[in-house]
Order: C-alpha cells, then sequence, then structure tokens
C-alpha cells in the first residue's frame, strides 16, 4: 500500500491504494472491482452491489472503514471529470475505466518496487492472490 506513493499523480496514488485495499478486504476479483460503477457503491447501506461477476449480481456488505475509504475516494477534488458521464467508480487519471492490463502492470511494478520477488517464473505475486488470501483466512 505504502509503494502507492511513488504512483505519478495524487488521483493515481488514490486510485490504486483504494483498489488494492478493497480487493485484501472483500475477495474481490480484479475484473469485478474495475467493472463497479459509482451507483454500486451504497454509503449509507454500506455495501456494493457486484454486477459484472463471474456467478451474477451479488451484493457485498463492506467493514465502516471500508465505506469510509471508497467515499473518501469518490470525494477526492482531484479526481478526473473528463469524460462526463463516465459511470466508473475507479478512474484512470484521463477520466475513463481502469483498464485490466494497466492494473496488473501497475501491480507488478509496485510489487517490484518493494522488492517482492518471483520464487520462480510460475510463481510471481499476483493481484489475484489477494482473492486467494482473503478465501484462505475467511
Amino acid at each position: 500500500m505504502t509503494a502507492t506513493a511513488a504512483l505519478r499523480t495524487p488521483h493515481r496514488e488514490a486510485t490504486y491504494r483504494t483498489l488494492i485495499g478493497l480487493l485484501a478486504v472483500t475477495g474481490m476479483r480484479v475484473g469485478e472491482a474495475i467493472g463497479l460503477d459509482r451507483d454500486d457503491f451504497d454509503a449509507v447501506g454500506g455495501g456494493l452491489t457486484i454486477r459484472r461477476g463471474k456467478s451474477g449480481k451479488s451484493r457485498l456488505a463492506l467493514h465502516p472503514s471500508t465505506v469510509a475509504a471508497l467515499g473518501n475516494y469518490l470525494r477526492r477534488r482531484d479526481r478526473p471529470r473528463r469524460p462526463p458521464n463516465t459511470p466508473a467508480l475507479f478512474v484512470s487519471p484521463a477520466g475513463t475505466r481502469l483498464l485490466y492490463v494497466n492494473v496488473q502492470n501497475t501491480f507488478q511494478k509496485l510489487v517490484c518496487r518493494v522488492g517482492i520477488a518471483p520464487r520462480s517464473a510460475g510463481c510471481r505475486p499476483r493481484l489475484h492472490d489477494l482473492r486467494h488470501a482473503f478465501a484462505k483466512d475467511a
């Protein structure tokens, strides 16, 4: 999480810190998280609706600290406003929905920055591993 401070802009840092945190505490798939729209987040009810999930539509109850983190992210003044019709919860500096390949590449850069090395070519830290860690600890 602290490695996100090395990202180019404060918005990008906040986006990846919030995204990685959400993945770590919910066990969501990366595609589900980047597929979220602002309307999928219910700050009052403390939940998320996952519409683009593998098993169809589902709802997650969130811990109050996660609700606060998502709310803070959405209220940031540096959140890109263009294009104005982008419903995405997580947005790039250009104001568009995050792309899976870019999220994966950024995560790999963050992993390298903190010195986590792959144990082998087939065993490298992946963003999806957060899902496995969550399932194991749940």
